[in-house]
């Protein structure tokens, strides 16, 4: 696993509004399949935020075509703009617990490569409290943090000088 600054991590989170995240998720989750883990593509995670985007989009599209014209009903406009909230919301319905399987499969993946050291309970409790205390910049920082230790560990080469192999 890939050294990295938790300092720098945490600070381009925040300062970078959550996007240097996505680059280091998807970073640590290249290292992890590495290291023999299966964690999901970060597409899986993604998808729903195309449509999220999309729904502001629609309802913007529909409030002028409606109304710019003066052809269409009032009721109308209303009508496909609660059919577009319907949308984003049934979306996020449906994303959250996505998210969450997600996070999960790759806390998974951090516990089974840090031994441990880094338990599926802690990363995930911490994953989604920071982020609904709004503070999810603090989290990728602590688990490179224990990524870190990983790779402070030395590794036995059996090519080392004293080691019998030698």
């Amino acid at each position: 696993m890939k050294n990295r600054s938790v300092a720098k991590v945490i600070l381009l989170s925040l300062i970078t509004l959550g996007i240097y995240t996505l680059f280091w998720l998807n970073a640590t989750r290249k290292e992890l399949i590495e290291h023999g883990q299966k964690v999901p593509p970060l597409k899986i995670l993604l998808a729903p935020f195309i449509v999220l985007i999309g729904v502001p989009i629609l309802q913007i599209i529909v409030h002028f075509s409606i109304t710019d014209n003066g052809s269409g009903s009032p009721d109308l406009a209303s009508s496909l703009n609660i059919l577009s909230l319907a949308i984003g919301g049934g979306v996020m319905l449906v994303f959250v617990p996505v998210a969450v399987w997600w996070f999960y499969k790759y806390c998974s993946a951090v516990e089974v490569i840090t031994d441990g050291q880094t338990s599926l309970s802690f990363s995930l409790c911490l994953i989604i409290g920071l982020t609904f205390f709004g503070l999810s910049f603090v989290w990728p920082g602590i688990i490179q943090d224990g990524l870190n230790r990983l790779s402070a560990i030395p590794t036995a080469n059996p090519r080392a000088p004293g080691s019998p192999l030698a």
